[in-house]
């Protein structure tokens, strides 16, 4: 769900967070936590408002073409450390529907990945994320 979020005019940096959250969650190892905010904007400063994304009130305003932002979701664990991954896109508008533009993206590293864990749609998403055109 995370992966393949649609947006809409209405869609707010709540509502991203919220689905990230929920992939998250529901499939997060044992003693990791997702403790942070899922992304941020981005502009002269280094985390720039608006917009926010993130399960905070101030995140509820829906999001603008022309928004840039990070999506960066991780887990950490107290002893372990963690990861994330952090990618930058944009608030686009495409035959008069918002979506979501890549700007740059993550590399990701094949020995990282468990493929077995990974259904035949999660293993498609990943494919095209990794063939996916910047910009």
């Amino acid at each position: 769900r995370g992966l393949n979020f649609e947006i809409t005019e209405n869609t707010t940096g709540f509502d991203i967070d919220a689905a990230v959250r929920e992939v998250l969650n529901a499939n997060k190892p044992e003693g990791f936590e997702f403790s942070h905010s899922t992304g941020h904007g981005v502009g002269i400063m280094v985390h720039e408002t608006p917009p926010r994304i993130s399960s905070s009130e101030a995140s509820k305003a829906p999001l603008k073409p022309g928004m840039v932002f990070s999506i960066e979701p991780g887990l950490y664990n107290e002893k372990l450390g963690g990861v994330r991954i952090e990618n930058t896109v944009a608030i686009a508008a495409k035959d008069g529907k918002a979506r979501i533009r890549t700007l740059t993206r993550a590399n990701l590293d094949d020995a990282l990945i468990d493929y077995d864990m990974l259904d035949e749609t999660e293993k498609r998403l990943l494919y095209e994320y990794k063939r996916l055109k910047i910009g």
